[in-house]
């Protein structure tokens, strides 16, 4: 009976080569590392048509839109300004001072128009380019008719952004920042269910309530 042939020290190294990249850990730096090139081989064009898709089909949050928004449209003193904001406004002061930014680019008639309902529109603006032209006026529309029914309503929603998980500035440890973290959108998960997760202050304590419900969903 012939004895089996002993690996070479060639072959036991790409046998180990080769057990060593099967590591999971492995694999997740592998398949991460592909998200960050792929992501940052990405075309700029390709990049914005997709951000114009998404706002139009309402996809993003609000901080979700401004994120993107400075990140692929900014110069470099936009890029600024918008970390200026991040760093030491609250949220409501974030938003209004974007929208009077994107007003100036709208234009002094544009400004002159909308100045007072700037001040109070709880979400931002997109931005002043003509493939969001037709956004800014309904969001401007939709906000114009929840203040005129606010007698019978609660806090203003818009259809053009998804509910953020969390909203509200939430504390800033560096702000002075007293707008609580309010509730959350519906979270999907799995078989046709949701979930909310809604927090409260009550005297200083935080209550957590996760809420789980079924919603009708269309066979496939």
């Amino acid at each position: 009976m012939t004895a089996p042939a002993v690996p070479t020290a060639l072959e036991r190294f790409f046998e180990l080569q080769e057990a060593r990249a099967l590591e999971p850990w492995r694999v997740l730096v592998a398949a991460m590392r592909r998200e960050y090139d792929s992501a940052c081989s990405a075309d700029s064009d390709t990049l914005l048509h997709t951000f114009i898709d998404v706002c139009k089909a309402g996809l993003l949050s609000p901080d979700e839109m401004l994120t993107a928004q400075y990140s692929l449209l900014a110069s470099d003193a936009g890029r600024k300004f918008y970390t200026h904001l991040l760093l030491t406004k609250s949220a409501s002061e974030r938003i209004k001072a974007h929208n009077f930014a994107v007003a100036h680019d709208c234009g002094e008639d544009f400004t002159r128009t909308h100045a007072k309902t700037l001040e109070v529109l709880p979400w931002p603006l997109f931005p002043a380019q003509p493939a969001f032209t037709g956004l800014n006026i309904k969001l401007l529309a939709e906000f114009g008719r929840q203040r005129e029914g606010a007698g019978s309503r609660g806090a203003p929603t818009s259809t053009l952004f998804r509910a953020p998980l969390f909203q509200g500035g939430g504390g800033h440890p560096f702000r002075q920042d007293k707008e609580p973290l309010v509730g959350a959108g519906a979270v999907p998960v799995a078989n046709g269910w949701k979930v909310k997760l809604l927090m409260q202050e009550s005297h200083g304590t935080w209550r957590f309530t996760l809420v789980v419900s079924s919603f009708w969903h269309q066979a496939q």
